[in-house]
């Protein structure tokens, strides 16, 4: 029997950016991921630009208004990069649309 490898994204999640606080971090995918993900997406369709964290405290990354970001760090073989429980943060200004994150998995089948 062989190995199906493919690569499967996770359902989106966003938050809406009029439900960003001021200076403070809100998570977007509060359960964090829910599979160990190789790449993580992020889409920013708000009016403003919007600053990234993985623990909540530090600015890691910065996507601007209308844009997007793709995290897809060099993959050992067999092994994810981002743990089922990363949480993504975002910060910046209250504002109008959403910010989206999705991530995507290997999909090991036999």
């Amino acid at each position: 029997m062989s190995l199906k490898n493919s690569i499967a994204p996770l359902v989106m999640t966003s938050i809406d950016s009029g439900d960003i606080g001021i200076g403070a971090y809100s998570v977007v995918n509060e359960d964090g991921f829910g599979e160990a993900c190789y790449m993580i997406r992020i889409i920013n369709r708000s009016k403003d630009d919007v600053n990234i964290s993985f623990d909540g405290e530090t600015d890691h990354d910065r996507v601007r208004s209308d844009s997007s970001i793709q995290i897809e760090p060099p993959m050992m073989i067999n092994k994810s990069n981002f743990s089922r429980y990363t949480k993504v943060y975002v910060r910046g200004t209250t504002s109008v649309g959403h910010i989206y994150v999705v991530g995507y998995f290997r999909n090991v089948q036999r």
